[in-house]
């Protein structure tokens, strides 16, 4: 195909630097429902593969089409990662190419193979994606069993699989353990992976909400938003305003990548939550007035 030869007059580094800002944009993406990992990463290895990435640099390509071989290694698109696999390896041998195969093993059923594999890097996102992968292969409590006879911890993840870690600790209700992660992010953690602010703001909320009604409010703004029980002690409070804060930059991340779904629910937490404060529950309701006066949020 004559296509690639079109392209050869971009500097390298030029088309090195939209391949990085292209997946920088899936990595930080990818756990937004709205938002299509799969269609992303397949236009990106084929514009890499024959289109206007074709000329960058071997090892750059050959790491972006590993992560895109690694995020569509456990789907309906799993030809499409081999393909891109193989042709990762043809252009370098990182240990991104690595952790692909290890996804495209695990694939298969075959858990230890795929952790065999991993076993050879040490690194934090070697880690994390072991951890996704036994969670993958078994269950949450499988994976975290697995973290701690490991000898690891959460500290020893990336930004990645800290997000995981928390997802499946909330899913496990070890809120002490998950606040214990949340409470130590950086804010290149945060800007990694901007999922973490809803992990993280889902947190701080349910240390401020009865046992038995968690579940139902890291669900949705609970239907008696007015009186539902939260907390009310100093220390609650600045929980309470984390969790505020914490939903409100998500809610600004989420619009960033055009996740408005996600945004418009992170916006109503924030409200909530500001609205329950008793020293910005005056700001709160001008927020309410303002909101309720655009016909595209009233109801």
């Amino acid at each position: 195909r004559s296509e690639p030869s079109l392209y050869k007059k971009y500097p390298k580094n030029l088309v090195d630097s939209e391949i990085q800002k292209n997946l920088l944009l899936i990595r930080r993406a990818r756990f937004f429902s709205e938002f299509s990992t799969n269609d992303h990463s397949i236009r990106l290895a084929e514009k890499i593969r024959s289109g206007e990435f074709h000329g960058g640099s071997d090892d750059v390509k050959s790491n972006a089409l590993a992560w895109c071989a690694r995020f569509l290694a456990l789907g309906e698109n799993n030809l499409k990662s081999d393909e891109f696999l193989n042709l990762a390896k043809q252009l370098g041998n990182g240990p991104e190419v690595t952790i692909a195969e290890a996804f495209r093993i695990s694939s298969h059923k075959d858990l230890e193979g795929a952790l065999g594999i991993l076993a050879g890097i040490t690194s934090s996102t070697s880690y994390s994606a072991a951890l996704r992968i036994v969670a993958n292969q078994r269950d949450a409590t499988t994976a975290i069993t697995w973290l701690s006879k490991a000898g690891l911890t959460y500290a020893d993840l990336d930004a990645d699989g800290k997000v995981f870690f928390v997802v499946i600790s909330l899913e496990l209700c070890n809120w002490d353990i998950a606040l214990a992660c949340v409470s130590a992010l950086s804010e290149e953690e945060y800007n990694e992976a901007p999922f973490l602010y809803w992990t993280s703001a889902l947190t701080y909320l349910a240390q401020v909400i009865p046992d038995d009604l968690k579940s139902q409010s890291l669900q949705q703004v609970p239907f008696e938003a007015r009186n539902f029980p939260l907390a009310s002690t100093h220390a609650s409070i600045q929980l309470r305003r984390e969790a505020q804060e914490l939903f409100s930059k998500f809610a600004l991340a989420a619009k960033e990548i055009h996740c408005i779904n996600a945004a418009n629910i992170a916006d109503d937490y924030a409200l909530w939550l500001e609205l329950r404060d008793p020293e910005r529950s005056d700001s709160g309701r001008k927020k309410l007035q303002l909101s309720m006066s655009d016909p595209l949020h009233s109801l």
